[in-house]
C-alpha cells in the first residue's frame, strides 16, 4: 500500500506534460507551479486522511459531501474519459521504437492486458501497480541522479551548465499567463496525449549524447502511462459500484461477483477504452480535446470539496460537544490547512478560467475563442448540471446544515479500543517481507 500510495501519482503528466509547461512558463514557473500545487495536495490528503481514518465507509471520499452525487459522478467521468487517452498515449510511446506498426495494435494489445488485470481481482491490481511503482520510482530517482551529473558538466562536452537556462532564454515565459498555464498543468498532472518524443526527459537525455539511455526512459514512460491506465480501470469502477450503492446510479452496476469485482463497472470503463481506437479517424484531435474537457477541471472540484468537507466536518465536531484528542488520526495541519486547500482550488480554477479567456498567443477568431474556453471550462457546467439535476430528482433544496444538525454518527468508526486489539507498532523488525 505504502509503495501504491508513493508511486501511484507519478504517471505521463510528470513525463510527459512537464514538458508542455516548461516551454509555456519557463523553469521558475515550473518550480514555483508545482511547489503550490504540491502543498496544496498535501494538506487536501491529510484532510481526507482526517476524514478517512474515522469514517471508513465504501466509496471513498464522495460519502463525505453533501453533493456527492455531483462529486461522485464527476470523479467517475473524468476516470471513464481518461482510459482512452492513457491507451493513446501507451500505443505512441511504442512508436518510439516502431511506427511502422499501426497505433490500433497496440491500443488492442494493451486494452487485453488491462481486461486481464480486472479479471484476476483486486490481487491482480495491487500486484502490478507494486510493481510498476518501483520501477516508476527507480526511474525518477536515477534521473534526479543523472540530471545532476549532466547540469555538473559530468555527461558530454557542454560543460557546466547549472542555471544556464533560468538566465538565456530566461526563469519565466510568457508573464502571468505563462505561470497561470503551468498551474494548471501541475494541479491536472494530465499528459496522456503527448508524444514521448518530446518528453523532456528523453529530450535531455538525448542531448547529453547518451544513446541507450533515452530507450531505456521510454520504456519507464510507457510503464507509467500503463499504470495510469490501470488506476483508471480501477478507480472508476469502484467509484461507480459506490454510487449505485447508493441509489445514485444504476443499480446494475453495484452488482460485485464472488470475488469482489463490480463486474459491470468493469464492463463499463473497458467500453469508454474503445474510445481510443477514435485515433485512427482523421478527427481524432478535435474528439480527444472535447472528451478530456469533461474532466479538465474534475480533480479541482474533487479537492475542493474534500477541504470544505474536512472545514465543515471539524465545525460539527466541535459543536456537538467532541475535542481532537478523540479524533484517531489528526490532519497534520489542522483545519487552517484545508482552508489553504480551498483557497489553493479556488485559485487553481480561477487561473484556468482566465487562460481560457485569454489564452497564450491571443488574436483568436470567435469560434476558436468558443472551442479554446469551453475545452478548458466544460467541466464547470457539467459539475452545475449534475448537481441541480440531483437537486430537482430528489426534491431536496436544503443548500446549508447547521454543526449540530450534521450527522457525524453513521459509519464511524468506535472510537473506543480494547488495548488487546491494537497492533503491534511497525518496525523494520516486524514489517512483512515479500
Amino acid at each position: 500500500m505504502q509503495m501504491i500510495a508513493i508511486g501511484g501519482a507519478i504517471g505521463a503528466g510528470l513525463f510527459i506534460g512537464s514538458g508542455g509547461a516548461l516551454s509555456k512558463g519557463g523553469p521558475a514557473s515550473l518550480v514555483l507551479g508545482y511547489m503550490i500545487v504540491g502543498s496544496m495536495l498535501l494538506c487536501t490528503v491529510q484532510a481526507l486522511g482526517e476524514l478517512g481514518v474515522l469514517f471508513p465507509v465504501n466509496g471513498a471520499f464522495f460519502t463525505y459531501i453533501g453533493s456527492g452525487f455531483a462529486v461522485g459522478w464527476d470523479y467517475a467521468i473524468g476516470w471513464l474519459t481518461v482510459l482512452p487517452f492513457e491507451l493513446v498515449a501507451a500505443g505512441i510511446t511504442i512508436e518510439f521504437w516502431r511506427d511502422d506498426i499501426n497505433i490500433g495494435v497496440w491500443i488492442t494489445v494493451f486494452l487485453f492486458v488491462l481486461c486481464i488485470i480486472q479479471i484476476w481481482g483486486i490481487r491482480a491490481y495491487g500486484e502490478v501497480e507494486f510493481i510498476l511503482s518501483i520501477i516508476k520510482i527507480c526511474g525518477c530517482v536515477g534521473f534526479i541522479i543523472f540530471g545532476t551529473i549532466v547540469a555538473c558538466g559530468g555527461v558530454g562536452d557542454q560543460g557546466y551548465l547549472g542555471a544556464k537556462y533560468w538566465h538565456n532564454p530566461g526563469a519565466f515565459a510568457n508573464g502571468f499567463k505563462g505561470f497561470c498555464s503551468v498551474f494548471v498543468v501541475a494541479a491536472f498532472a494530465f499528459g496522456g496525449g503527448a508524444n514521448s518524443k518530446y518528453s523532456p526527459f528523453v529530450i535531455a537525455i538525448r542531448l547529453a549524447g547518451v544513446k541507450a539511455l533515452p530507450s531505456i526512459f521510454n520504456v519507464i514512460i510507457t510503464i507509467s502511462v500503463i499504470s495510469v491506465a490501470n488506476s483508471c480501470t480501477f478507480g472508476s469502477t469502484r467509484t461507480l459500484q459506490a454510487l449505485a450503492e447508493r441509489g445514485m446510479a444504476p443499480a446494475l452496476l453495484a452488482y460485485v461477483d464472488g470475488k469482489g469485482r463490480p463486474i459491470w463497472g468493469v464492463v463499463l470503463q473497458l467500453l469508454f477504452g474503445l474510445l481510443a481506437f477514435v485515433a485512427e479517424n482523421k478527427q481524432q484531435g478535435l474528439v480527444f480535446n472535447w472528451l478530456l474537457a469533461l474532466s479538465g477541471l474534475s480533480f479541482f472540484f474533487i479537492w475542493a470539496s474534500i477541504c470544505l468537507a474536512h472545514i465543515r466536518f471539524r465545525h460539527a465536531w466541535k459543536v456537538q460537544g467532541h475535542v481532537k484528542a478523540e479524533l484517531p488520526f489528526e490532519a497534520m495541519f489542522g483545519v487552517g490547512g484545508s482552508y489553504y486547500g480551498l483557497g489553493m482550488n479556488i485559485l487553481c480554477m480561477a487561473a484556468t478560467f482566465y487562460i481560457a479567456l485569454f489564452p497564450i498567443g491571443g488574436n483568436l477568431t470567435a469560434r476558436a475563442a468558443a472551442e479554446n474556453f469551453f475545452s478548458y471550462y466544460l467541466a464547470a457546467p457539467v459539475i452545475i448540471a449534475l448537481y441541480l439535476g440531483w437537486k430537482i430528482w430528489t426534491k431536496d433544496w436544503k443548500l446549508y446544515i447547521k454543526g449540530v444538525d450534521m450527522d457525524i454518527t453513521s459509519g464511524r468508526r468506535s472510537l473506543t479500543l480494547d488495548p488487546d486489539d491494537m497492533p503491534p507498532p511497525k518496525t523494520w523488525a516486524n514489517m512483512p517481507m515479500r
